[in-house]
C-alpha cells in the first residue's frame, strides 16, 4: 500500500471517529431545579437546543471543528450551553 493511500486512510477513519464524539452537557440538576428549570422538560429542552445549534452551524464547518478541537469546545456546543442556561439549567461542562 502507498503511502498516500495509507494516510488517506488515517484521515477517512478519523473523520468517522470524530463523527462518533458528540456532545453531551452535565448538569447539575439540584441546582437547576433551584433556579427554577423544569426537570421533566430536560430532554425536550436539550432536544432543542441541538436543534438550534444545528440550524446555526453548518455539518460541514461542525465537523472540521470537531476533528481540530473536542467535542465540548466547538461552535455547537457552546451554543447548546447558552440555551441549556437560558432555560435555567445549571451547566457544569
Amino acid at each position: 500500500m502507498s503511502s498516500w493511500t495509507k494516510i488517506c486512510s488515517f484521515v477517512v477513519i478519523f473523520f468517522f471517529i470524530s463523527s462518533c464524539a458528540d456532545y453531551k452537557p452535565v448538569i447539575d440538576f439540584r441546582g437547576s431545579e433551584k433556579k427554577g428549570a423544569d426537570l421533566e422538560r430536560y430532554d425536550d429542552d436539550l432536544s432543542s437546543c441541538k436543534k438550534l445549534a444545528e440550524q446555526t452551524v453548518p455539518n460541514a464547518e461542525h465537523n472540521i471543528e470537531k476533528v481540530l478541537i473536542l467535542p465540548q469546545e466547538t461552535e455547537r456546543a457552546l451554543i447548546i450551553k447558552k440555551c441549556l442556561t437560558g432555560r435555567g439549567w445549571s451547566v457544569v461542562r
